[in-house]
């Protein structure tokens, strides 16, 4: 789906952080370059779970633990190993240069957005000389 959709830049693909980042790791092996980034926010929250019986008496040593392996962040070193190529563009660069020439179509909202500064400050200066001219 990546291939296709994603890739012409019409379309999002949301699914689970594991199966992106083997989609991803698969594009940059295949490719040799990032096509795709992950966004820096979780849209959605996949927990690991396990299943014990209920009442179990491991229920609270096991939730200890898996705390723990979370806490110190081996379940991202664990996938970052397991899945080759998978932290190679997991986040979006800071700066994107963007190419295109400088003219006026491309800058006209700049323009409008000073004439309109320009318009509003002297409507304050004609409606302060009339209040001044009012109060003497």
């Amino acid at each position: 789906m990546a291939d296709t959709l994603v890739r012409a830049g019409g379309h999002t693909l949301v699914d689970v952080d594991i199966n992106i980042r083997n989609s991803m790791a698969q594009d940059v092996s295949r490719t040799g370059r990032c096509d795709y980034y992950m966004s820096r926010e979780k849209v959605l929250s996949f927990p690991f779970v396990m299943i014990l019986k209920k009442y179990s008496p491991l229920t609270p040593v096991i939730n200890k633990r898996v705390m723990a392996i979370h806490e110190a962040g081996l379940m991202d070193k664990w996938i970052k190993y397991s899945v080759g190529n998978a932290t190679t563009c997991v986040q979006a660069p800071q700066k994107i240069t963007v190419t295109s020439n400088l003219s006026i179509t491309n800058l006209w909202g700049m323009f409008v957005v000073v004439g309109g500064g320009l318009f509003i400050g002297f409507l304050v200066f004609i409606f302060e000389v009339f209040v001044a001219c009012v109060l003497q």
